[in-house]
């Protein structure tokens, strides 16, 4: 039979199994389904919201197709200024931010006050 004392004890080390513990999130990674908001600095033309499709890639005029899935926005703005350079023969800078994180999401069913699926930046922990 488990003591009082051990109880609170055996809650956080749950706790901290479910949670993950304290560590340092990693970046998003860029994932299928994520809507993205890419702009080029002095490029309005350029500017524009893509989805990444299944394939992990998106469709960017001029470039074509390019490899999204499992790159940062930070990472994936570098590839596509390192491209763009070479295509518009000059340096360029691009922003890209995640506007809808469709690649990560639960489904909420059953005696809940709002059914349905959810998207996060992170899946929460249990707790």
């Amino acid at each position: 039979m488990m003591r009082r004392a051990g109880v609170p004890l055996l809650l956080a080390a749950v706790s901290v199994l479910l949670t993950g513990g304290a560590q340092a999130a990693d970046p998003y990674t860029i994932g299928a389904g994520d809507v993205l908001s890419i702009s080029v600095w002095e490029r309005p033309d350029l500017t524009r919201n893509v989805a990444v499709r299944f394939s992990g890639e998106i469709t960017f005029p001029p470039l074509g197709e390019v490899a999204a899935e499992g790159k940062t926005a930070g990472e994936l703005g570098r590839l596509l200024e390192d491209r763009l350079t070479d295509y518009l023969r000059r340096p360029t800078q691009v922003t890209v931010e995640i506007q809808e994180f469709r690649s990560r999401r639960v489904t909420v069913s059953g005696a809940v006050a709002s059914p349905g699926r959810l998207s996060f930046e992170e899946i929460p922990g249990l707790v």
